[in-house]
């Protein structure tokens, strides 16, 4: 028992002990560990920043290494560059001249420089320049006759305002007269070359960003064009795809109406040419398209060899049948004509209502001699025929009919053929009329 006792007080000791080492313990080292953090976290903060002021110091170094590039190639380029005998290209900034051929001045300030004409320095007269006409004309020396200050010179001024450069093409006006358009070219290819380097890096950072941008706006350009067929490809969950999407939607829709209106326009353009070429009272093909399509098929013709004749048909008498029977039973008549010439003609044959109570056909592959036939025939269908008029009379009319060949020797076009038709048309009206001649 004595023991026993003895044995728990020990571990009551103990565990005092040991909560007390522990307390202790917590107390000292929380305040360490704290301080531990903290000291990583500056390290951290400073490695961060070591880095920031390191990466800031390489794009410096190479924006530095890419502008000593380009004044390295533009220097290049206008050792390379004559304009003239003795003109020259040369760049300063709002500092000091950057690259010239005179060495005294190369890269040195010049603000200071006089120009003699007009007793005003000649950097303000050349930015000044280059912000209003771009031209700057004044008297100066030549390099073979220093000092005299009596030429007349013309220097072009451009700014390059992302790089704060002033870019010069300077020559005399004596030199100019030969080469003012390789002046011309050569500034602007020099600025355009300037501008595109300094653009070069900045498009190249914007490019994947307008990627999705530029192949929506190239579909649109494509679809504006008339190629309703294409889509477009940009596949992407954010808005440029959403919107890519609904372009896609709305092309569909608009190729569908297009077909839709294509159809009707090539329907309504169809029933409008018919219109246009056909009389309105015989159904037969009006003078408009006679005029269009005869020399057509008389080129063909002289060029095959083949026989083509013109036949020309009147009625005889029209106007004695409109005043005694009335001008609607006078249509009945020229109608009445128009069905039987339809009705005998050949399919390849071309019949037209020339005006009024006068018709012409084109004849291809047929000779004088079938023209004639084909007249006859249809003379003695009129001749036998009557037309029931609008109170039942019975009219009765008569054509008199002139025919033609074609001769490719003497004809150097339709217009000969239809002028004798016409006039075997009038010779059988002087010989009695309801008869038919050829000539």
């Amino acid at each position: 028992m004595f023991q026993s006792k003895i044995l728990r007080k020990f571990l009551a000791l103990i565990g005092s002990v040991l909560l007390i080492y522990t307390g202790v313990t917590l107390f000292v080292a929380v305040p360490k560990i704290d301080n531990t953090i903290k000291n990583l976290e500056e390290k951290n903060a400073k490695l961060v920043l070591d880095k920031v002021v390191m990466l800031t110091e390489n794009v410096a170094k190479d924006l530095e290494h890419f502008r000593k590039e380009l004044f390295h190639t533009l220097r290049e380029i206008m050792n390379h560059t004559k304009i003239g005998k003795s003109g020259y290209i040369y760049i300063f900034d709002s500092h000091r001249m950057i690259i010239h051929t005179n060495s005294n001045i190369d890269g040195k300030n010049f603000k200071k420089l006089v120009n003699p004409g007009k007793g005003t320095y000649i950097y303000d007269d050349l930015v000044k320049a280059a912000h209003g006409t771009g031209v700057l004309r004044y008297k100066w020396d030549k390099p073979s006759d220093k000092g005299h200050y009596i030429y007349d010179k013309i220097s072009w001024i451009r700014y390059v305002p992302s790089m704060d450069l002033y870019v010069v093409s300077s020559a005399y006006a004596d030199e100019f007269e030969s080469v003012s358009r390789t002046i011309h070219n050569q500034l602007l290819y020099l600025g355009l070359t300037v501008l595109l380097l300094t653009l070069l890096l900045s498009m190249m950072l914007l490019r994947y960003l307008l990627r999705p941008v530029e192949k929506l706006a190239q579909t649109a350009s494509v679809i504006a064009e008339g190629n309703y067929h294409i889509r477009a490809s940009v596949d992407t969950s954010d808005e440029i795809g959403e919107l890519a999407r609904n372009f896609n939607t709305m092309v569909d829709r608009l190729e569908e109406q297009i077909k839709t209106l294509d159809l009707k326009v090539k329907e309504k353009t169809e029933e409008l040419r018919e219109l246009a070429i056909t009389d309105p009272l015989t159904k037969l093909f009006n003078r408009r398209y006679f005029a269009e399509v005869s020399p057509q098929v008389f080129s063909l013709a002289k060029r095959d060899g083949e026989p083509l004749s013109v036949m020309m048909l009147d009625i005889d008498r029209f106007k004695k049948i409109n005043d005694t029977y009335g001008h609607q039973n006078g249509d009945r008549v020229i109608e009445t004509l128009a069905q039987i010439v339809t009705s005998i003609k050949r399919e390849s044959d071309i019949a037209c209502r020339y005006g009024g109570e006068e018709f012409i056909l084109l004849l291809p592959k047929t000779s004088r001699e079938g023209a004639l036939k084909l007249a006859q025939r249809i003379r003695k269908t009129m001749e036998s025929h009557t037309v029931a008029g609008d109170k039942g009379e019975k009219i009765q009319f008569t054509v008199s009919v002139g025919v033609s060949q074609a001769d490719y020797e003497k004809d150097g076009n339709i217009e000969a053929v239809i002028k004798r038709a016409d006039d075997a048309m009038y010779q059988a009206k002087k010989e009695g009329r309801n008869r038919a001649c050829a000539l």
